[in-house]
């Protein structure tokens, strides 16, 4: 380096008045062969950025390499060093032109600009000028016109200048805010129990002759599995074993599934650790929900419930969400990103959350299935959804169970007509008497509940198709 900037100034003597012929950049002119603000030696067709503007290393009237003013950036652009080029890039804000920050339409929505007009796309009510966000689209707000938020029913002020709440329905008496009617109505059992599509039962662990150390509530990530045992997590791994030799990890392979037919793959079970330091929900009413970092837990506290996380790094637990109503499921669509719960009773309500529409709402009422009681819900995102008259749009199902597995309800909300949907109900011919005290989803795509005593794993057949990925 030292070598380099000796002969540098020495060319700079030499060339004397002849170097005020080139451009200059920060008192260094023609011959200067130095680095630059972005780390770039001045060797002929290098580029920089300088203050906003693009320079370029051409030889100079002394015949030695010298930095030169190639561009100058706009007043709504910056120059951007990359791979050896130097570019002029626009400054992303709220008039360029151009979705992006967090907006949801171009220049407007989300955190960072002001509201948007009807007709542009947006994701909640606050993203519209008259605060009425339907369908990911912003809608006009008309006199007497009725929504809900939530358990607010609402209806639009005679000008038309946004919502006034009108009456607020009573999750605790199972009432649904209906904004055709313009009443909060009390739920009903909604869809069949009669079975449309078949799953299985792939592999069970019983307390007393494997690795598993028994629990009630379960959920995973990856090939972990998380169980609350006494209110204790227990950490568990588990893996699929190639025991039909083909070389291959099969995880739907069953002998009764015509799609992928064969003898059912061993998983193997380990348990990792139990953490210290948290404590979670009461058993068979403690449901929890896995993240890569974190799980987050439901705890019944005097009449109403709290949702929990409990960071791994830290240690840390930290309240998110608060119920006044008894949850003892829980399940997130990460999507939409709100989280749903349910109360093991023979009243099958399952809730969602909404943070300024006056808590958890009920939202729909399944019959029957198998049990005296919901013991389960999940939410999982259908990775094969694609819809012609949405495109775009995510589709993410509920599912429920009753205190036994024999069958799994699946409902969908339906954007267009507002209302909760059935799908279908799963069906698999139970042999074991599997109870349900918690069910979670997780490894192999797969659902996994647990029992107290035992820990076991259903999927596949016609369920499998809304759950797995594609094969690219």
């Amino acid at each position: 380096m030292g070598k380099r900037v000796l002969i540098a100034g020495i060319a700079m003597l030499a060339v004397g008045a002849a170097a005020c012929e080139s451009k200059f950049l920060g008192g260094l002119g023609d011959g200067w062969s130095g680095g630059n603000s972005d780390g770039e030696a001045c060797q002929l067709g290098n580029q920089r950025c300088q203050s906003g503007m693009i320079y370029v290393c051409k030889q100079g009237s002394s015949g030695l390499p010298t930095w030169q003013q190639h561009k100058v950036c706009t007043t709504h652009q910056t120059c951007k060093h990359v791979g050896g080029v130097a570019t002029c890039v626009d400054i992303a804000s709220c008039n360029d032109g151009k979705k992006n920050q967090d907006e949801t339409d171009t220049d407007c929505g989300g955190a960072s600009c002001g509201k948007c007009a009807d007709g542009k796309q947006c994701k909640k009510d606050d993203d519209c000028m008259n605060k009425a966000c339907s369908g990911g689209v912003c809608k006009p707000c008309k006199a007497g016109q009725a929504s809900c938020l939530g358990n607010f029913l609402r209806e639009c002020a005679p000008d038309g200048s946004g919502w006034n709440t009108i009456k607020t329905c009573n999750p605790s008496s199972y009432e649904k805010c209906d904004p055709v009617k313009k009443v909060c109505e009390v739920l009903k059992a909604q869809g069949s129990p009669t079975p449309t599509g078949k799953y299985y039962l792939y592999s069970q662990f019983h307390r007393d002759s494997t690795t598993f150390r028994g629990g009630y509530d379960v959920d995973g990530y990856g090939d972990l599995l998380y169980v609350n045992n006494s209110r204790k997590l227990d950490v568990y791994k588990i893996e699929l074993v190639d025991t039909d030799g083909d070389g291959k990890m099969e995880p739907d392979q069953h002998p009764e599934y015509k799609k992928n037919q064969g003898p059912i793959e061993a998983r193997k079970l380990t348990y990792i650790k139990t953490y210290p330091g948290v404590t979670l929900g009461q058993p068979s009413v403690g449901e929890i929900f896995a993240e890569k970092d974190r799980i987050y837990f439901v705890k019944v506290e005097g009449s109403g419930s709290n949702i929990y996380e409990y960071i791994f790094a830290t240690g840390q637990v930290n309240k998110v969400v608060s119920s006044k109503i008894r949850l003892s499921c829980i399940g997130y669509d990460s999507v939409r990103k709100q989280w749903y719960g349910a109360y093991n009773s023979s009243k099958r309500v399952v809730y969602n959350y909404w943070p300024n529409g006056g808590g958890f709402a009920a939202q729909f009422w399944y019959p029957d299935l198998a049990g005296s009681h919901l013991d389960g819900i999940e939410v999982v995102l259908d990775p094969n959804y694609k819809s012609t008259a949405e495109p775009g749009w995510k589709r993410t199902y509920v599912y429920v169970s009753d205190m036994t597995s024999d069958f799994l309800a699946q409902y969908y909300f339906d954007e267009k007509t507002k209302l909760w949907v059935q799908a279908n109900v799963f069906e698999y011919k139970e042999t074991q008497n599997q109870y349900v005290e918690g069910m979670g989803f997780g490894a192999f795509n797969h659902f996994w509940m647990t029992s107290g005593k035992m820990l076991y794993e259903v999927g596949g057949g016609d369920l499998q198709k809304y759950v797995k990925p594609p094969i690219k």
